[in-house]
């Protein structure tokens, strides 16, 4: 494909800037990115630029100095609507697809929970096909919770709030 784009073996490939820092990995930033760094020389001859976030989010916006971005993102509820209704992502890129958008809408006034997820099956394939997000890795938290533990309020996705759990005397 390289080659077919006029680069064999990536040879007058530009440098690819990948901005680190703006939300989520955090401590992993630096490992995801020497990964990513190593398998695109080695696999598309591509060279990989670190550009690190260094100010408040606000300046994401007006930053044109990188091609990529890393972003942590958690569910804010259990569906596929937390990941495709509400991603930022997509604000910030400028992208539009209005088969996309029609999945999307159509999934939103869905009620038959069968047909809704294969309507965002469909979405998540678009995305999938123009790249416009590339999924790296799944994160997984895991929680334990003892069964004297009572009224574990909020979602388990987040911290829960404290003061609102009770312990039942065991």
């Amino acid at each position: 494909m390289m080659t077919a784009a006029g680069y064999p073996l990536g040879r007058g490939f530009p440098p690819v800037s990948l901005l680190l820092g703006i939300v989520g990995l955090e401590k992993g930033d630096k490992l995801v990115f020497d990964l990513l760094q190593e398998m695109w020389k080695r696999n598309l001859g591509v060279t990989i630029q670190r550009c690190w976030h260094d100010s408040a989010a606000m300046e994401f916006v007006s930053r044109q100095d990188f091609h990529l971005f890393f972003v942590g993102w958690f569910a804010d509820f259990p569906d596929p609507a937390s990941f495709l209704q509400t991603n930022f992502v997509f604000d910030q890129t400028h992208w539009h697809n209005p088969i996309f958008k029609s999945l999307i809408e159509d999934g939103r006034h869905t009620l038959d929970q069968d047909r809704r997820v294969e309507l965002y099956r469909q979405a998540d394939r678009v995305l999938t096909e123009e790249a416009v997000v590339l999924p790296l890795f799944y994160g997984h938290i895991y929680q334990l919770i003892q069964p004297w533990v009572h009224k574990p309020s909020g979602s388990s996705m987040y911290s829960p709030q404290w003061k609102d759990i009770i312990l039942i005397p065991h």
